[in-house]
């Protein structure tokens, strides 16, 4: 997707079949140095080693590792866009193969992006974070011709609860509720079972409106 990119993104996508020639090994490889903090202007912190490092990466792929050079893709600053990025994706995999993009940042309205990236912790150190509405995420996807796609919202999946994990976030719920009511052993109680605690974060997913909260996609490729 465009989160591009935090402080480094090497993005690797391998698409290889069971016998190992160096022709059935495809490789993506993404970098990007230069962030704006306005159209034409580069932010004052844009890095300065990511393409460097992207060009090593080919480098290794192919003296090391045995790739073929027209098998590797790389996409660099301005050629780094959302539906190339997944396009190319979608054209490395083989048919029937599977594509899953975790943490993705969704926002409900474009005017929950200020807000998003005013409380991002990275954003204003590079300026390279980015949330969309979650329909420019799946039409990106549709369009780049997966036939398939589960999508997991922000409390339906635990990789989408970081920086949290179930317990931790059960956990801070309790305390949180301690601090309103401070009746803790009650609440450790009401929540305790796992299970009753993820039925009422299901309970919760459809009043989840915060800007940039995570979801993941599984897309498939449609087989031959």
């Amino acid at each position: 997707m465009h989160k591009v990119l935090k402080l480094i993104l090497f993005a690797l996508f391998c698409c290889q079949s069971f016998q190992l020639g160096a022709q059935q090994k495809y490789a993506l490889l993404v970098a990007v140095d230069d962030y704006y903090a306005d159209p034409g202007i580069k932010h004052q912190s844009s890095l300065k080693g990511c393409v460097n490092d992207a060009r090593s990466m080919k480098q290794l792929l192919l003296e090391r590792f045995g790739y073929d050079e027209k098998n590797i893709v790389s996409l660099y600053n301005d050629a780094v866009t959302k539906k190339r990025f997944i396009e190319e994706m979608f054209r490395m995999l083989r048919p029937g193969g599977m594509l899953i993009a975790a943490r993705e940042h969704v926002i409900s309205r474009e005017s929950d992006l200020g807000a998003f990236l005013e409380q991002h912790p990275l954003h204003h150190l590079y300026g390279g974070e980015h949330a969309y509405l979650l329909d420019r995420y799946v039409g990106a996807l549709k369009t780049a011709g997966f036939a398939a796609i589960e999508v997991l919202a922000p409390l339906r999946s635990p990789i989408n609860l970081f920086p949290y994990t179930i317990d931790t976030l059960r956990a801070a719920i309790v305390e949180r509720l301690t601090d309103k009511i401070p009746v803790r052993p009650i609440w450790q109680a009401a929540l305790a079972s796992r299970s009753v605690f993820t039925s009422l974060l299901s309970v919760a997913e459809p009043f989840d409106d915060r800007p940039g909260r995570l979801y993941s996609f599984v897309c498939r490729k449609a087989p031959a």
